[in-house]
């Protein structure tokens, strides 16, 4: 099966950010997302759901359980669930980024 961004459902979210559901099962999410410079999404853990945030272009910094992580191009973040995190872009250069959960993350979402 050949996956395609151009046909993938398309949403915005947060301050202009943007996501494409590659793959929405509730077994397994993908999505592909981007950041404009200087956005940061909303405090929120999951209660089911393990994610990896797999860094295709740009810095993110992580925040995650109160420590704080840089992540570049070419490396991957693993949150578990529970834990309390969020993605910020506070360069001046566009994010791009994979986002894999399992199983999805839909109705699994708590903000702080």
């Amino acid at each position: 099966m050949l996956i395609d961004k151009s046909i993938a459902e398309h949403y915005f979210w947060g301050d202009n950010c943007e996501g494409w559901r590659v793959i929405k099962s509730e077994l397994l999410s993908v999505i592909d997302e981007e950041m404009p410079p200087q956005t940061q999404e909303k405090l929120h853990y999951h209660e089911k759901a393990l994610q990896i945030f797999h860094i295709k272009e740009g810095t993110a910094k992580f925040e995650i359980d109160g420590k704080v992580f840089l992540a570049q191009a070419n490396q991957s973040v693993i949150i578990n669930p529970g834990l309390v995190h969020r993605i910020s872009n506070e360069t001046d250069n566009r994010l791009k980024f994979l986002v894999i959960s399992q199983p999805s993350t839909a109705g699994d979402r708590i903000e702080i």
